[in-house]
């Protein structure tokens, strides 16, 4: 009977028999698993918020560099340099909230939302940009008295869209003067806000048609979009700490 007994086969044990592990592997399995990562977010408000405030301080920056500076010339390229590097920072940032506090840590979304709001106002602040408009709002006037061709040009155009004041253009055109007076400001504003509008509503007319377009050159035609490799690989999410310290690429893309 005994001898029957040991025979036994290991199927008829006990059906809610676990398995078991060493106390030394299953505190070392407990320990080695990687933190929960970052809850991961679209397009959020503290993310415009965010490039909301840096837009005005890289469109400064863009300024300084090209028009006063003359040189370097970042926006003349078709990946804008100033952009990268301000994403290098807001990756290194982020990657110190992964470490102490993921819980507040940017998404790739949400970094990539302020890479797409930098470069935009990279563009319009640099080179062929606003900045040519800002000297465009004064020129008629100014230059009418010597061509009689630019008063008739300046007709065309609504007093809410050019200035015509020419003492208030004499501190533009001839300098060592100041630009915040009252007066100057005020005469200013309406145009500088009104083709701010209108720049608006052209770009949103753009990236209306590149919604209508985004289906057929990214899904049928499987165009590669070069130029957005590098932002979308900077901003990768690491999948545990310690896998790459600023989010740099894996890979030699830029080779």
């Amino acid at each position: 009977m005994q001898e029957k007994r040991e025979a036994t086969p290991k199927s008829r044990e006990h059906p809610l028999q676990l398995p078991t592990m060493p106390l030394n592997e299953a505190t070392s399995t407990l320990t080695d698993s990687p933190p929960p990562s970052p809850k991961r977010r679209g397009i959020t408000f503290r993310a415009v918020l965010l490039g909301t405030l840096l837009t005005p301080l890289n469109a400064f920056w863009v300024l300084r560099m090209e028009e006063v500076m003359f040189g370097p010339f970042p926006s003349i390229l078709s990946l804008f340099a100033n952009c990268v590097f301000l994403l290098v920072i807001l990756v290194g940032f982020n990657h110190i909230l992964w470490r102490f506090a993921p819980r507040f840590a940017f998404s790739q979304a949400e970094l990539l939302t302020l890479y797409t709001m930098l470069a935009i106002s990279t563009g319009m602040a640099g080179q062929s940009g606003i900045n040519i408009v800002c000297g465009m709002i004064g020129h008629g006037a100014w230059f009418s008295a010597s061509n009689g061709g630019w008063g008739s040009f300046l007709s065309a155009f609504p007093d809410w869209l050019v200035i015509r004041d020419t003492e208030i253009l004499r501190g533009h055109f001839l300098g060592n003067s100041t630009f915040y007076d009252v007066a100057i400001l005020r005469a200013w504003m309406t145009p500088v806000l009104a083709w701010t509008l209108l720049f608006n509503l052209v770009l949103l007319v753009a990236y209306s048609v590149n919604v209508l377009i985004r289906k057929q050159w990214a899904d049928h035609e499987r165009l590669t979009f070069p130029i957005i490799w590098l932002p979308i690989e900077m901003t990768e999410e690491a999948q545990s700490l310690g896998v790459r310290l600023t989010g740099l690429p894996r890979r030699s893309i830029l080779l």
